[in-house]
């Protein structure tokens, strides 16, 4: 019964997942066009990140949908996708100017959301890439990029509820 319902649920949100890859690679840039108001240093990185990295993650991925290896490791593949585009995030703050990056966590519970419900991971694999992301997003907060401690709680509390209660979404 595993397999037949694996080969059900693929089958029936393969369209959906081509979808999120176009939604994902729209948003992710135009989001960009947002920064460039708001960011007017630095912004030259934070472009790069989004159009050398994490979009073309999307474009290789969505051509990837169109194989017959994807049905084998579309999880793992979609867990690939939370991690890059939060990962992007998570460099976007080390990277970019300050303290106008501190901002970029939304980011994070975004890619979060977009993983749990858009794409419908599989639990164990978005939990993995959810809490990895979190737990990236607290090291490079305080060792790399030095956050102020308000800055940090408030965007680590919201980072975590959201990552928890997508794990509750995924699982049930």
């Amino acid at each position: 019964l595993e397999s037949q319902f694996h080969n059900q649920y693929f089958e029936s949100n393969l369209r959906h997942l081509r979808l999120c890859h176009v939604i994902a690679i729209l948003f992710y840039g135009l989001s960009g066009i947002l920064e460039h108001f708001h960011l007017a240093d630095g912004i030259a990185v934070l472009w790069k990140i989004r159009l050398f990295a994490v979009i073309p993650v999307f474009i290789v991925g969505l051509g990837f949908t169109y194989t017959r290896f994807y049905k084998r490791c579309w999880y793992m593949v979609s867990a690939v996708y939370i991690l890059a585009t939060g990962g992007g995030f998570i460099a976007m703050i080390i990277l970019g100017p300050k303290p106008g990056v501190y901002g970029n966590y939304v980011g994070i519970i975004i890619c979060l959301v977009f993983g749990y419900t858009f794409i419908r991971e599989r639990f164990i694999h978005a939990s993995i890439a959810g809490c990895t992301l979190f737990v990236s997003y607290l090291l490079i907060s305080t060792l790399i990029v030095e956050t102020p401690i308000n800055i940090l709680l408030h965007s680590s509390s919201y980072i975590f509820t959201a990552n928890f209660l997508g794990m509750i979404i995924c699982y049930s």
